[in-house]
């Protein structure tokens, strides 16, 4: 079995696309915006509580990035 991760970019091109991540300012909705933030794609990053949390991902990715908060239940 092949253990090499390749770039997601290499899998996927989500340039000029936009998804909502929600649950994005901790655990794997961390991960998940980052990867599709490295194929190309605009994230917003969705919050209840943890607004501190998705800011400081944004400030991470840099651009391409908006954080929204609220309850999407």
């Amino acid at each position: 079995m092949n253990s090499t991760i390749k770039p997601v970019s290499e899998l996927l091109n989500l340039e000029n696309h936009v998804v909502l991540v929600t649950g994005s300012s901790s655990g794997i909705g961390v991960g998940i915006a980052k990867r599709l933030h490295e194929a190309g794609a605009s994230v917003v990053l969705h919050c209840n509580t943890n607004r501190a949390g998705a800011e400081a991902l944004a400030r991470e990715l840099k651009e391409r990035v908006f954080v929204v908060q609220g309850d999407v239940q």
